[in-house]
């Protein structure tokens, strides 16, 4: 009796897939350990002002991996260590280079606090003193007596970052002696303006009734109840 073309063709099937597990193994091998095909070239790009050596020290450290397991994401939260960086994007690029794109963090003020100047961006991150001119950016000063440090440069930071751009470059000094106490001191065309803010609560209605009284005459601007503010 004869057997039928697809009996013949099951009796190949182990003989198949034994070839295509076989030019598998030997292809994951060729990734792991041809030499051609292992990280040689590390090139990071996107920084300003982030030390470049810092970057490609941490970058380096992949170099003689494998480019086939070379854990691209491990590579990029150590670069998001690096003082400055934000965040970084690795691909692979055969047959033996990464390249890693890093997005640097931007600098809003320099806090004062503790005895010490830092540039620091809107998240509270200290970056390094390059990362911007320190005299086109608002002091944050907090009183060396508050007892609350870390409270009170967070409320800083947090008004800060809500303020619109308009009201942010006009902005030369916040000072605070408690998370609820900030003054703001803002240039205007008509003169410097004092405004006491109080806390960071309701910050964006503030900033609101601020922009509407900026340039009304008087000195003080107290928006701490922005629905009721007062001007003297």
């Amino acid at each position: 009796m004869r057997k039928k073309p697809w009996q013949k063709n099951r009796r190949l099937l182990p003989l198949i897939l034994g070839s295509f597990v076989l030019l598998l193994s030997l292809a994951v091998l060729a990734l792991a350990f041809l030499p051609q095909l292992k990280v040689s070239d590390v090139r990071v790009a996107g920084a300003t002002y982030v030390d470049v050596s810092a970057l490609e020290q941490v970058a380096s450290a992949r170099e003689g991996q494998p480019l086939a397991f070379t854990d691209l994401n491990a590579l990029e939260e150590d670069l998001s260590a690096v003082q400055g960086v934000k965040a970084a994007k690795a691909t692979r690029h055969w047959p033996n280079t990464v390249r890693v794109v890093i997005t640097e963090r931007t600098a809003i003020a320099q806090l004062e606090s503790g005895g010490s100047t830092s540039l620091v961006d809107s998240s509270g991150a200290k970056l390094p003193a390059n990362a911007a001119n320190p005299a086109s950016l608002p002091r944050l000063v907090v009183d060396p007596a508050t007892p609350n440090v870390e409270a009170t440069e967070s409320a800083l930071l947090d008004i800060t970052r809500v303020l619109p751009p308009n009201l942010r470059a006009a902005l030369t000094k916040a000072t605070a002696n408690s998370p609820s106490s900030v003054t703001l001191e803002v240039a205007t065309q008509a003169g410097p303006r004092t405004v006491v803010w109080g806390g960071p609560e309701d910050s964006e209605l503030k900033a609101r009734v601020l922009e509407a009284l900026l340039n009304q005459p008087g000195a003080v601007i107290d928006v701490s109840s922005p629905e009721a503010p007062t001007i003297r």
